[in-house]
């Protein structure tokens, strides 16, 4: 006996596990998602309205006893889903992070069988010529009016119109860089500079800033030699914080400088030193101080950078 085929309803989007496609209903708009991230859609439809940890979406899109780094892994699949839904012109934050829970579908999901499918296909067939129709119109409409806006003020609008912007709902992920370290003859400069850096993603993670995701060493390893680092973690991994620094040794003491760069293009928008007159660079103190000033500043940049 065959299994009848189930679809899925959900806000304004209907997803087909068979083929992948999200389609938002009532438009002719459909995007193809990936097997992996169609199964990471799955597992949050199964359980609407509930935070979903993240052991369980691990299992079911790779298997249980798999394991898998969760920076470039799991948090790249949701970065893609909420992409998707958001190339369609719906709210990426349906989609919600639960600080250290999980993740939760915001949304009422009712699941229909093949002769819904059949008619949502036949939809979208008759919507298609009218939608082609009223985008070639669009377009026409669109071009006049960028070609008079550049005429009037040198294209300012233009580039202000179709400059990237973010989605105030959607996280921000941060991913650290091994600190630089100077004048320090007891360690090794990459693996001093990798400990301070593990420091500060430790007290990141205590600190618990509202809508900040952090990138893990892990997840950041292949890019650590690369010249070309603030644009390759920013289109690969979804980046758009990134955070550098140095440590400097002096007879005296030592001095932290640490930085907060948007990505792209690298522009510093936080900085602070911390210096000590220590002879042993007290790392775990250090690192909560230096968390603890970008704390206080989180909430003013956080609506900045948004």
């Amino acid at each position: 006996m065959l299994r009848q085929m189930q679809i899925y309803e959900f806000d304004d989007f209907q997803f087909d596990p068979a083929d992948g496609r999200l389609a938002r209903r009532a438009a002719s708009a459909e995007v193809h998602l990936r097997p992996q991230v169609g199964k990471l859609l799955v597992r949050l439809l199964a359980q609407p309205q509930t935070v979903v940890d993240r052991d369980t979406l691990v299992a079911e899109i790779w298997g249980r006893g798999t394991v898998v780094d969760f920076e470039s892994g799991l948090a790249a699949l949701l970065r893609e889903l909420r992409q998707a839904i958001q190339s369609l012109g719906g709210n990426p934050a349906l989609i919600e992070t639960v600080p250290r829970r999980g993740y939760r579908l915001r949304a009422e999901v009712r699941q229909v069988g093949d002769s819904d499918r059949s008619t949502a296909a036949l939809h979208r067939r008759r919507n298609n010529k009218a939608a082609m129709a009223v985008a070639t119109i669009a377009v026409i409409t669109v071009a006049a009016f960028v070609a008079i806006a550049v005429l009037l003020d040198g294209g300012t609008w233009w580039r202000t119109a179709a400059g990237p912007q973010k989605d105030p709902d959607r996280p921000h992920q941060l991913a650290i860089l091994p600190l630089e370290r100077f004048g320090d003859p007891d360690y090794p400069p990459v693996q001093a500079g990798i400990l301070l850096a593990d420091g500060i993603l430790a007290a990141l993670w205590r600190a618990d800033l509202e809508q900040l995701e952090l990138i893990g060493r892990a997840g950041m390893r292949p890019y650590a030699s690369r010249e070309d680092v603030v644009s390759a973690v920013a289109a690969d991994l979804g980046v758009d914080l990134l955070m550098e620094g140095s440590t400097r040794f002096r007879p005296d003491g030592w001095q932290i400088d640490l930085r907060l760069l948007q990505v792209p293009p690298g522009r510093v928008v936080w900085s602070h030193t911390l210096e000590g007159d220590e002879p042993a660079l007290p790392t775990g103190a250090a690192a909560s101080v230096l968390v603890d000033q970008l704390a206080e500043a989180w909430p003013q940049l956080r609506r900045q950078l948004n």
